[in-house]
């Protein structure tokens, strides 16, 4: 019975469970939820609220902090509430990602001619030219 034998073709993939909410206490509770691995990896990787790099870091404070942040050119607040810890990198990369690079490069260059603007004044009072 050589047909039997025949490969039959895989079931299909289950579909996910369902978010669901567990109350655990009076302050805690548990969400389960079904993500993509793109998602997973960005939780699990340094991003751009560099909490994974402050040891103890779980997925609830970076999915918290990553929530309550809305920068102030957008109608954030100006409180501590609404700040977090960046690095260099990761603040210019969320900077050109919400602005856009274009009016970023253009903030940038204006910054820079000011900069050399007050620098050559400043050199001018003391008698030294600037080059």
């Amino acid at each position: 019975m050589e047909t039997e034998s025949l490969a039959r073709p895989a079931p299909p993939a289950p579909l996910p469970a369902p978010d669901a909410v567990e109350p655990l206490t009076a302050e805690l509770t548990r969400l389960h939820v079904t993500v993509p691995r793109r998602l997973l990896a960005k939780l699990e990787a340094p991003g751009p609220r560099c909490l994974t790099q402050t040891p103890g870091a779980g997925m609830a404070e970076i999915l918290e902090a990553g929530l309550d942040v809305r920068t102030r050119a957008r109608g954030g607040p100006h409180a501590a509430a609404n700040l977090v810890t960046v690095c260099g990198f990761h603040h210019d990369l969320e900077t050109h990602r919400e602005f856009g690079d274009a009016p970023v490069d253009r903030c940038m260059r204006e910054k820079r001619e000011r900069v050399r603007t007050r620098r050559s004044r400043r050199g001018e009072a003391r008698g030294t030219r600037s080059t």
